[in-house]
């Protein structure tokens, strides 16, 4: 019954995998919590923010600032690559920001929330930022499982090659 309802949402996504039935509520749900938690640690509560003296904030800004650039590039690129004219076919994508790393879009994620506790040190947003990490693993898992159930080897092949998380420099 769950391979069915897999093909399912395959179809009604135009080919693509979908992810899990939670994934895109859990990240607007995690979204939310961050933002609360680290503007009111950040801005009012000053709860965790004592470390923001280790650095000058013109150096926080500048290194929050090519994180969330990265972060952009990561999710701009991903997304353009899978919707518009980047995709050939209806196939296992390998090719692009794909052929370097298997979750941009995530990881461009990840990092968007990184820049953001870069810039006021919020120990309680590292503590949230945590859980958003694991639910992006979770979630990047269970679409690894489908993508495997869906090409096999091929994906087996892809996932030895290309890594999850941190992209290979050569």
């Amino acid at each position: 019954m769950q391979e069915n309802s897999d093909k399912n949402k395959t179809q009604n996504n135009g080919g693509l995998i979908s992810e899990h039935d939670h994934g895109e509520l859990g990240q607007i749900i995690l979204l939310i919590l961050f933002l609360v938690v680290w503007s009111a640690d950040s801005y009012i509560f000053y709860f965790s923010t004592t470390y923001q003296v280790m650095l000058p904030v013109y150096i926080r800004i500048l290194i929050a600032f090519v994180i969330l650039i990265i972060s952009a590039y990561l999710v701009s690129t991903g997304i353009k690559y899978i919707f518009s004219g980047g995709k050939k076919s209806s196939g296992l994508v390998k090719t692009g920001i794909y052929s370097k790393i298997r979750h941009p879009i995530y990881l461009g994620s990840i990092l968007f929330y990184l820049g953001f506790i870069i810039l006021t040190f919020s120990i309680l947003s590292i503590a949230t930022w945590f859980v958003i990490v694991i639910f992006y693993n979770y979630i990047a898992l269970y679409e690894e499982k489908i993508l495997q159930k869906r090409y096999g080897n091929e994906y087996l092949q892809y996932k030895k090659q290309v890594p999850r998380w941190i992209p290979k420099i050569v």
